[in-house]
């Protein structure tokens, strides 16, 4: 982590060793917000459609349309020291939940791979395993409503790793129709394999293997844990996501407080911030007069820095040319 100061405000930046899903993070000051100039950049993009959620005078929940995987978090226009920082990637609402195998060794059941263990080694239970003879296996997890999941993560085991190259996860919808599938295609053989799903609702996840030509052995599926992590379906919050958000918000409510977006920087009217404010006006809700100093040219609606002056240049016709034209 380090910190650069420009003018009045500074930044922050955070650095990860293995990418972390972003959904959305929480900051604790050490005193009262001032949210005007805050920016949040993920490896270098910009976040885009910034909405701002005060939970008290000295948190705020920060989220945005991009989740992805990061490994650098830059956060800009910092006017108040960070006391914490909480990351949410999302909740795993595959754990504990509704499970199934196309077949089974011994008693390697498929609620292994739920249960919330990871472990190095499997030996007798701990995780789940079709039958040596089974050459097309899948596994598959029931969620116990639809679920906003954005991302999955695949736990081999040390002595089994191969037991998981080639997979396909599926994730699914109604009548458990394919909305989302991914192709592993990695070579070598993995122990962790996180995987970057396209974001929807769905209601259960799915994932095979299947023996091809180039195969020793059969094509057995070994799972450790399978974790599904997202957040409650637009319009609905709270733990188990049965919350329905507030009228004014019906489908952009916070999925864990359930509160709206209140705070429009630059914008007069929360939750949409979709009006931007005039010219002589700038900050949260624009309640804030641009100083005097920008009476030609108006104000940032966000920071409230005079724009800049727009310089036009009229075009000239140069003398040689205009006397060219009148004689040929």
């Amino acid at each position: 982590m380090w910190s650069g100061r420009s003018g009045n405000t500074f930044k922050k930046t955070y650095k990860w060793n293995k990418p972390a899903l972003f959904t959305w993070l929480r900051l604790e000051f050490d005193s009262k917000v001032s949210y005007n100039d805050l920016t949040l950049t993920l490896n270098g993009k910009l976040c885009q459609n910034t909405r701002l959620f005060s939970v008290d005078d000295k948190t705020l929940d920060v989220a945005c349309d991009d989740h992805v995987l990061m490994t650098i978090l830059e956060i800009g226009g910092l006017k108040h020291l960070i006391n914490s920082l909480h990351l949410s990637g999302g909740r795993n609402f595959a754990l504990f939940q509704t499970s199934y195998q196309s077949s089974t060794m011994n008693a390697y059941g498929s609620q292994f791979a739920v249960d919330g263990i990871v472990l190095n080694y499997c030996q007798n239970v701990g995780c789940s395993h079709t039958d040596l003879l089974h050459t097309s296996p899948t596994w598959t997890v029931f969620f116990d409503q639809q679920y906003n999941i954005n991302k999955c993560v695949l736990y081999s085991v040390h002595e089994e790793t191969k037991k998981l190259n080639g997979f396909v996860l599926e994730m699914l919808g109604i009548n458990n129709a394919t909305l989302y599938r991914y192709q592993d295609d990695s070579n070598s053989s993995e122990y962790y394999y996180p995987v970057l799903i396209k974001e929807g609702g769905y209601f259960a996840a799915r994932v095979s293997r299947q023996q091809t030509i180039s195969q020793q052995s059969a094509a057995f599926l070994v799972l450790n844990e399978f974790e599904a992590y997202g957040d409650c379906v637009p319009g609905f919050w709270g733990l188990t996501c049965r919350e329905k958000c507030p009228t004014s918000c019906s489908l952009s409510c916070h999925p864990e407080h359930g509160k709206c977006n209140e705070i429009c920087v630059g914008y007069t009217d929360p939750p949409n911030c979709s009006i931007e404010c005039d010219r002589t006006h700038f900050g949260l809700h624009c309640k804030t007069n641009c100083s005097s100093q920008c009476s030609q040219t108006g104000c940032d609606s966000k920071t409230g820095r005079c724009k800049a002056i727009k310089v036009t240049f009229a075009k000239c016709v140069s003398i040689k040319s205009y006397l060219f034209k009148r004689h040929f």
